[in-house]
């Protein structure tokens, strides 16, 4: 039992150094070459050591302005107003006792229409509730698509062949953008990001513990993405080109339209992405035991010829009918083909006993096709000065195609087609006001409506033919509402109590297999204190309670053949996945520290294994009864010179799980992985910014299977041009491995064991100019 008190005791005394330093505060006075004070004046307290903004305030009548409680340190202040020039004091250090600086002249210079303060910003930030990732900070970022961006970004798993993002082991996130939930399925989230570029997005925000206004969807949280916003009066435009190669040809396109007049706001965009490659791979093998006979399956795939080609535009009109009133309407499109491999080639060979048993080859060329149209309609209605109301109504139409066939030298080709026709409907209102001085509610409203059609046909596929033909009929609905309290205790101290109601009913209609009519009902809560020491140094613990979907990708959409023996294929039956978590973070500046528990029942992972009579290794799929995950994650930032910035993200994760619904017999499994990811960014004077960013993982535990992911490295440079335009050039996966990955899974009580390795690594040469 005493083990339960030593690692508090251990966390306390490894922060209590942090807390126990002194506060003080900065006062000082803004005035002009006539000694008049400058009210309104903009003041802002930056760090000596890396120019990064502490905090800003704005001067008052008399010119005064204050900064209290700020961690003892070096400082310096920059004040600016309209009509004078940008000031800034000699660099200070702070001690033990308040400081009153000198006065801080401002001299009349040109008159602006506006004055911009420009300080740097550090890769990571540690805000209320989510850690910020800043993507201008690292020019290795240049020339990225959205999808690559969240590939670095730390803790972030892409996984491009099953179409799912997630966070280290905590499963599936929630993805959005612009503060607009994606309600559409991740494929075509996936599609929208390959069209999107780096130079478009602001910052990468880690929600993981959301308030209780979002959906509850999403066990490892939300990824909000920020765009770049322009809101100047006329017409802006910007375009991006750019132009790359690895194994085979890369190009990209990016233009946005901005037209503002009045109250009328006129934006639009069109993304264009082209990836060709020949030579990824992707190679299965098995061995089991079977009427006193030991066999052994391997199965090779070489992904010639593979393509990936996607458009994606949007356009929108926001209206302000009033200082009250505002009403925005947006329509997004997308059209994207994958193209696994021309006549890409498979081979097989058997053994028994370790003695030939025959071998087989074949050719095939899976595809996915997505194309998608969904709107949204915004209204925003101040009530007063601390009120207000917001009403969204989405719709989302989805095709989804999904075509495999496996031809051998002689014969007809196996062939199996599966296409899917989803249509959503998403209502919400919300009210948010201030009850009390530092007192604010939010209360809402939300209904989600969701129909899929999945239609399956094949041929000439003998071993499981019942897989590969019929129809599902698919029914979701989710009805929910939600109160949210914030208060502001003292002037240290932040509360937030959250409850969310989900009421989900799940209804499926199967040609071939059994109906199911599912509901489950939900409360889920978020709470959240938040203690600020100083300026720089906070606490915060949280905890919530997400469930988590299954994504339509594993439900409908999946479908691939890789031999006569191994096929891969979506599950209809899948039930939501349940997560409790408990979660500690200091910061103090860009110095993050947080630990964290999670359990979870319910999770989907993908099953391998084998029906022995027939000989047929399947994928699927399935709910893990149990997992449960203790997380250390430390993100920090260090200046070995005044050009040389270094960030660092360093997870370690214990992950223990255990099933008996899906396995013949109990498993139970448990594994320490280590995430690395690090940052480097050079000044290199005259416009030039290099960079060099890279990541490793350990092997990691992902339902029964163990995976291991390689180490990838990146390395860019930047010149950004008196006039705002940039050239970015960018080295992606040097080592050329990133893709690389290796996977298993073993059960000893069933005399069977399952693996593979698969490439999809391509060194490549980006340049992009904006």
């Amino acid at each position: 039992m005493k083990t339960h008190f030593v690692f508090p005791a251990f966390i306390a005394c490894l922060l209590l150094p942090f807390f126990a330093v002194a506060q003080q505060a900065v006062r000082g006075k803004v005035v002009n070459t006539r000694n008049e004070p400058l009210p309104n004046a903009t003041v802002v307290l930056l760090s000596t050591a890396d120019s990064l903004l502490v905090k800003g305030t704005v001067a008052d009548r008399e010119g005064g302005y204050s900064f209290e409680k700020i961690a003892p340190g070096s400082y310096f202040i920059a004040a600016s107003m309209v009509g004078h020039d940008t000031a800034w004091t000699d660099p200070f250090r702070l001690q033990q006792a308040p400081l009153h600086l000198p006065l801080l002249v401002l001299k009349e210079g040109t008159v602006l229409d506006e004055v911009v303060l420009r300080s740097r910003k550090p890769l990571f930030q540690l805000k209320q509730d989510r850690v910020v990732m800043n993507v201008s900070a690292s020019p290795a970022f240049s020339g990225n698509t959205g999808l690559e961006l969240l590939e670095k970004t730390p803790g972030v798993i892409v996984d491009r062949q099953s179409n799912s993002i997630t966070m280290n082991a905590k499963g599936e996130v929630l993805l959005m953008i612009n503060d607009k939930i994606q309600r559409v399925p991740m494929a075509v989230v996936m599609a929208r990001l390959e069209g999107m570029r780096a130079e478009n997005i602001e910052q990468i925000e880690i929600i993981q513990q959301p308030p209780a206004k979002y959906d509850a969807s999403g066990a490892a949280g939300i990824i909000h993405i920020v765009l770049k916003e322009n809101n100047a009066e006329g017409t802006h435009a910007s375009l991006s080109l750019i132009a790359g190669y690895g194994q085979r040809e890369k190009a990209g396109l990016n233009g946005n339209l901005n037209s503002r007049k009045g109250k009328i706001n006129l934006y639009g965009g069109y993304n264009f992405n082209l990836a060709s490659s020949d030579r990824y791979t992707v190679n299965h093998f098995r061995e089991y035991q079977y009427k006193g006979d030991n066999y052994y399956h391997e199965n090779f795939v070489a992904l010639s010829g593979f393509g990936n080609r996607s458009h994606a535009g949007n356009i929108g009109l926001d209206v302000d009918f009033s200082p009250r009133t505002v009403m925005g309407i947006v329509i997004n499109a997308t059209k994207s083909k994958q193209v696994w491999g021309k006549g890409a080639e498979s081979h097989s060979s058997d053994y028994i006993n370790n003695i030939p048993a025959g071998n087989q080859r074949f050719t095939l060329s899976p595809t996915n096709a997505i194309n998608s149209v969904s709107a949204n309609l915004n209204l925003l209605q101040k009530l007063g000065a601390k009120s207000n109301l917001n009403g969204n109504l989405d719709y989302a139409r989805i095709r989804y195609d999904n075509a495999t066939d496996l031809q051998q030298a002689y014969g007809n080709a196996a062939v199996a087609n599966r296409t899917s026709l989803l249509d959503f409907w998403i209502a919400g209102i919300d009210y948010t006001s201030e009850l009390a001085h530092e007192v604010k509610m939010e209360i809402g409203l939300k209904g989600s409506f969701n129909k899929t059609t999945s239609t399956t046909t094949s041929r000439n596929f003998t071993i499981a033919p019942d897989l590969f033909s019929g129809v599902d009929k698919i029914s979701e609905r989710i009805l929910a509402g939600y109160v949210s309290l914030s208060k502001k205790f003292s002037e240290s101290l932040n509360g937030e109590l959250g409850l969310r109601y989900e009421h989900y009913t799940y209804d499926l209609n199967s040609e071939k297999g059994e109906d199911i009519a599912k509901a489950f009902k939900t409360p889920v809560p978020i709470i959240r204190l938040t203690y600020a020491f100083d300026s720089v140094r906070s606490l915060q613990f949280a905890f919530n309670r997400a469930i988590s979907r299954p994504p339509f990708f594993n439900l409908t959409s999946f479908l691939i053949i890789l031999d006569s023996s191994l096929v891969v294929y979506a599950n209809p039956r899948l039930r939501p996945a349940f997560t409790n978590t408990f979660k500690l973070s200091y910061g103090q500046k860009a110095f993050i520290l947080s630990l964290a528990y999670l359990r979870r029942t319910g999770q989907v992972y993908f099953f391998n294994t084998v029906d022995k009579a027939k000989h047929l290794q399947t994928s699927v799929p399935t709910n893990l009864d149990l997992e449960n995950i203790w997380e250390a994650n430390l993100s920090f930032s260090a200046s070995p010179a005044g050009w040389w910035k270094t960030a660092w993200n360093l997870t370690g994760i214990y992950h223990r799980v255990k099933d008996a619904s899906s396995h013949p017999v109990p498993f139970r499994n448990s594994m320490y992985t280590l995430f690395v990811q690090l940052n480097h960014s050079f000044r290199l004077g005259r416009g030039w910014t290099a960079s060099l960013d890279g990541r490793y993982q350990s092997w990691l535990l992902v339902g029964d299977q163990e995976q291991l992911r390689y180490p990838s490295l990146n390395v860019g440079i930047r010149k950004e041009f008196a006039g705002g335009n940039t050239l970015g050039i960018m080295g992606q996966d040097l080592a050329n491995a990133a893709g690389k990955g290796l996977w298993s899974y073993h059960q000893a009580e069933l005399g069977m064991r399952t693996f593979g390795n698969n490439n999809w690594s391509e060194r490549q040469v980006r340049v992009t100019y904006t």
